[in-house]
């Protein structure tokens, strides 16, 4: 009976209640409001840096400023925008991490057991799969920029949760959804958000994104189009006798006038920041040279020359169309834990580069395509793919180009 009435005893005592306080917050929320202080004061000072209230994985929105040429005390927006993640963290530590060579993986399914293993830092990031499945679901065009802050030294981090997503994750993991409740994302060491580097010229392209898909887009429509006025001309020449000259056609001119005054009024074309993308500048003198011969077009041509004209006109237009195609291949690799990152991102005069020489711990041979399969193999990209537009230059080498 003792013995029961002891259980009942230690059965009855309870924890003692806490003592009632008043609301309070505690750590994680204070962590993250560190981290997002830090972060927003990492951004350019002109830049307008909005919290998120209610937020369901984005924290910040972002849009960028330009100081006015004549007026230091003033800037003006520049209507370009992105989102920002940010996690925070007590100490942040860096880890090795190992990429491989591969194709272009908006073309071809990687191939793990092919490519060289490029060994680099990077900083770890754990992200719940809702998370990327929200940015995921925005698509390309809107940028979501991950950044990681240390709370004891102040260093931010940052990835392009867009890109990463596109072209490292799902090519690795198309199931990651189904699979994992968290995702382990790696942020290269020299993606620091510093904005005295010229480093941060990324960003400022980063937020013209959208301007760059709608000029692509439209770059894309007119080169369509062009292919048209190429077969009218041809058609035309075929007409025309040994010695007829022919004025191009008034409907032709008025396309190319309609085309070229639209586009030169784009603000692609200046630079963004400290950063310019130069394969922009030759696709600018294209349409500037054109423009300037629309009233010679006016005039009585030749069969050869009117072919001439309708060969100009094709490969100009070709050429603003394909910037979309190397932005797809190239630009969207900068800045990602990859192995074509590790070269494109290699800039002299930046102050975080990667390693000088990325160890390669190991190198593969090639393997050897059937014959029927040869043409269809994707080539391997190395520091010679497109050096001059694979990376943004500097402003000052965009003002000596354009010069």
């Amino acid at each position: 009976m003792a013995a029961r009435e002891t259980r009942a005893t230690k059965t009855a005592k309870k924890a003692p209640a806490k003592p009632a306080h008043r609301k309070r917050r505690n750590s994680t929320l204070l962590q993250g409001d560190v981290g997002e202080k830090i972060v927003a004061d990492a951004m350019p000072g002109q830049w307008l840096v909005r919290k998120v209230d209610k937020d369901f994985g984005i924290d910040l929105h972002v849009e960028v400023f330009d100081w006015v040429p004549d007026d230091p005390t003033a800037a003006d927006t520049l209507g370009e925008h992105f989102f920002v993640q940010v996690k925070s963290q007590a100490t942040l530590k860096t880890v090795r991490h190992v990429a491989h060579s591969r194709g272009n993986v908006a073309k071809y399914v990687p191939d793990p057991g092919e490519g060289d293993a490029v060994e680099f830092r990077v900083v770890a990031c754990s992200l719940e799969v809702g998370e990327l499945m929200t940015v995921e679901a925005m698509g390309n065009a809107v940028p979501v920029l991950l950044c990681v802050a240390a709370v004891d030294t102040g260093d931010v981090y940052y990835l392009c949760l867009n890109d990463y997503i596109s072209k490292v994750l799902l090519p690795n993991n198309p199931n990651y959804a189904a699979e994992n409740q968290h995702i382990t994302v790696h942020l290269p060491t020299w993606n620091v958000l510093d904005r005295d580097d010229d480093s941060i010229g990324y960003l400022w392209l980063l937020a013209r994104r959208p301007k760059f898909y709608s000029a692509f887009n439209t770059f894309s429509y007119q080169s369509h189009e062009m292919d048209y006025v190429h077969d009218q001309l041809l058609h035309l020449t075929w007409a025309m006798d040994d010695d007829a000259a022919l004025p191009v056609p008034d409907d032709i001119i008025t396309m190319l006038e309609v085309f070229l005054k639209s586009n030169l009024r784009l603000d692609i074309w200046e630079p963004s920041g400290p950063a310019y993308w130069s394969p922009l500048d030759d696709v600018q003198k294209d349409f500037l040279t054109l423009q300037a011969a629309l009233p010679q077009l006016r005039e009585p041509h030749s069969a050869g020359r009117l072919m001439a004209v309708a060969m100009q006109l094709i490969q100009s237009f070709n050429r603003a169309a394909n910037l979309g195609r190397m932005y797809e291949e190239l630009c969207r690799e900068w800045r990602l834990p990859t192995a074509l990152a590790v070269l494109m991102d290699d800039h002299p005069g930046l102050k975080y580069r990667p390693e000088a020489v990325p160890k390669v711990i190991k190198k593969r041979p090639a393997r050897e395509a059937p014959a029927k399969a040869t043409k269809a193999a994707p080539a391997k990209k190395t520091a010679a793919a497109n050096k001059r537009g694979a990376a943004p230059t500097s402003n000052s080498a965009a003002k000596k180009a354009s010069s």
